[in-house]
């Protein structure tokens, strides 16, 4: 079984999400009963440039797994690859026939510090049970200082009992056909206005047009992301 799938952004922390791949994927094997061989996640190490495909693997992945555990993070919410992920997932989740509640088998987590989009922020973000260290500062920090070592593996069981009760509870359905990387819907951008809302006009009738608004000049500061890109 395909426990989870495991999103994130490349970049100069991969060793770090390597690292927390291997400790998330052997927590699950402990609390799914599994043994020590068997691949119980999926990451994709394969750095995707424009006009490349998904390899077979990633979409059997992305098909199969029964949660999803996306690396937020400000170069997460930028990436092309990652918000069409996110979205294969979401489809699924959306084609699941269970009757019950919404199922919690997305779970974001902070990597860094990010700024959400407006229309996934209706997601739950947030969970006590990850620890105050966490909510603070990101998987990242918990992963770079040893003084946060002990909150780390909490965090870790926490996440690990959550996808473990998840995966066993619901299976979303695969979808048909299955995507490839042209066809899945890039989840990070607003879906576009309904065609059939009525058009709006152009310019106002000259009685009512008022006066011409000017718009504020905006001024900012280059930043950089966590690794120094812009």
């Amino acid at each position: 079984m395909r426990y989870f799938f495991l999103s994130y952004a490349h970049g100069s922390s991969d060793h770090l999400v390597e690292e927390f791949f291997a400790d998330l994927s052997g927590e699950v094997r402990e609390h799914a009963g599994r043994e020590r061989q068997e691949e119980v996640g999926f990451l994709d190490r394969i750095h995707l440039h424009a006009g490349d495909r998904w390899p077979p693997t990633l979409i059997e992945a992305l098909q199969t797994c029964r949660t999803f555990i996306a690396l937020c993070s400000p170069r997460y919410f930028r990436s092309v690859p990652c918000g069409k992920e996110w979205g294969v997932f979401s489809r699924r989740l959306a084609a699941d026939p269970w009757p019950g509640p919404p199922s919690p088998a997305l779970i974001p987590l902070f990597w860094l510090p990010a700024e959400v989009p407006a229309h996934l922020s209706d997601l739950q973000y947030r969970d006590r049970s990850f620890g105050a260290p966490y909510a603070e500062h990101g998987l990242r920090k918990l992963l770079q200082l040893r003084k946060y070592r002990d909150d780390y593996l909490e965090f870790l069981a926490s996440l690990a009992i959550r996808v473990t009760a998840t995966a066993h509870a619901r299976n979303p359905p695969p979808l048909a056909p299955p995507p490839t990387f042209a066809s899945a819907v890039n989840a990070f951008l607003p879906a576009p206005p309904e065609r059939n809302s009525p058009p709006r006009s152009a310019t106002r009738p000259a009685s009512t047009r008022g006066p011409r608004a000017k718009l504020p000049l905006v001024s900012y500061d280059e930043t950089r992301d966590e690794d120094g890109y812009r």
